[in-house]
């Protein structure tokens, strides 16, 4: 039976301890833009009334906060594509551990004999220049797709489906690997789909290999 496997791609591709460390202080610069049609009256109510916005960090927390924002407040211009533009115009500093990342050779063998995808919350400019550091060909795999956030679903779950129906394939065939429970592995397991927490790059060849053998 054919395996499909789907990857995340930050703090999966790479990892290590400080991998994120500059990544608050992005979204801390920035974060004032992700409501830029409210004014500042309103922005401080916000921030005021609803604390969790003030420390929501990754973008699938921010897009959640954002979500509720707009449930809470319907007659304020609250949109989720503020900060999905913001993403796409942004590259987040992040600090790669050239001790742990993906092996670019192992990626390119697995893409060349398998239906491979990433799904990131992350932009696609975002995941280009970082892919070209990491030495790894994004024309390799079948899709590098970047959640644009549905407010109907924010999860990557959607984005897994489709994979699904593009490759007919059964769920107990496809193979998701990422770092987050949340965002990565829990909408794979609501479909049925195999799911591996990554907490270090280097283990990703291991673990698929373990697929391809059928040992897991």
């Amino acid at each position: 039976m054919k395996k499909v496997f789907i990857f995340d791609f930050d703090g999966t591709f790479y990892s290590g301890e400080h991998k994120f460390d500059n990544v608050e202080q992005n979204i801390v610069e920035n974060r004032r833009k992700f409501l830029s049609k409210l004014n500042d009256e309103q922005y401080q109510i916000i921030c005021k009334e609803n604390p969790r916005w003030e420390k929501a960090v990754t973008g699938n927390d921010i897009v959640r906060c954002l979500i509720r924002l707009m449930k809470k407040y319907e007659d304020w211009d609250i949109t989720i594509e503020d900060f999905y533009n913001w993403q796409n115009d942004f590259i987040y500093d992040i600090v790669i551990d050239e001790n742990q990342i993906v092996d670019s050779e192992f990626m390119k063998k697995l893409c060349n004999e398998y239906s491979v995808y990433v799904v990131s919350n992350s932009s696609l400019k975002h995941i280009y220049y970082y892919m070209e550091k990491l030495n790894v060909d994004t024309h390799l795999f079948k899709a590098v797709i970047g959640n644009e956030f549905k407010k109907e679903d924010p999860s990557k779950q959607h984005y897994y489906r489709e994979i699904l129906e593009k490759e007919e394939a059964k769920p107990y065939n496809v193979y998701v690997f990422g770092d987050s429970v949340e965002s990565d592995l829990t909408p794979a397991i609501r479909l049925g789909i195999n799911a591996f927490y990554v907490d270090n790059a280097n283990n990703i060849k291991k673990l698929a290999y373990k697929v391809i053998n059928n040992e897991i």
